[in-house]
């Protein structure tokens, strides 16, 4: 018995030794994200509805990994409609296994603000792929918003993240934040165009959304796709 109670322990300590040394294992990933200091802008919301509005740009490298442009305007203790969205762009696919619930509480905008999330998931179509989105309230300083929240689920060269918000309900409904995001552009054309050449799928003549209805009767597979026994 006192061999058994010994041995337990050290299986317990080996395991809290590995789950401490795989937390600052992601630590040391996390730190190598650098930010780039004095860069121009590389994205621009010109096209969107925050045009006339000023806007805040970031931009971060991990070495031989990935980009990630940041491209912000308004906030959510103001009444004016906000926006926050980041492109990352990798040299190598990556799969992401968070929900998108998960992956937008990262955020500091939704760290600091009391945020509702709705059962209302739907799929975003946009020139940088396909997107799934969460409906969600939003209360900072008194101020309440409607918001579309939304990012690039499953494996990929190029991750999208972000939200929409308003006191408007329609203007950050899931339709419009669909083509507020395919108004996004790279300043510039070279950018634009390997940004998009990441996404590797035909690109959609038009932006729009989709409600995810999990109790919807899945299509028939056709006899050629079934798996055979």
């Amino acid at each position: 018995m006192i061999f058994l109670n010994t041995r337990i322990c050290q299986v317990l300590s080996l395991a809290a030794l590995t789950g401490a040394f795989s937390w600052q294992i992601g630590l040391m990933s996390e730190a190598r994200a650098v930010e780039l200091q004095g860069e121009p802008p590389a994205l621009t919301l010109h096209q969107t509805a925050f045009a006339s509005r000023p806007s805040d740009h970031r931009a971060f490298t991990r070495p031989d990994i990935s980009r990630s442009d940041w491209v912000q305007s308004g906030s959510m203790a103001t009444r004016d409609a906000n926006i926050t969205v980041v492109i990352e762009r990798r040299s190598v696919a990556r799969t992401l296994r968070r929900g998108i619930l998960e992956d937008l509480n990262e955020l500091s905008a939704l760290k600091s603000s009391q945020v509702s999330y709705r059962e209302s998931f739907h799929e975003l179509t946009t020139k940088y792929g396909s997107l799934r989105a969460v409906v969600f309230d939003v209360t900072a300083d008194g101020i309440r918003k409607y918001c579309t929240g939304f990012h690039t689920p499953g494996t990929g060269k190029l991750y999208v993240k972000g939200f929409v918000c308003s006191m408007n309900q329609i203007e950050a409904s899931p339709q419009v934040v669909a083509c507020t995001v395919d108004k996004l552009r790279f300043t510039s054309d070279q950018d634009e165009a390997a940004a998009i050449a990441l996404v590797g799928a035909v690109q959609p003549k038009d932006c729009g959304a989709t409600l995810l209805d999990p109790n919807a009767t899945p299509p028939a597979r056709q006899p050629d796709q079934a798996t055979k026994i």
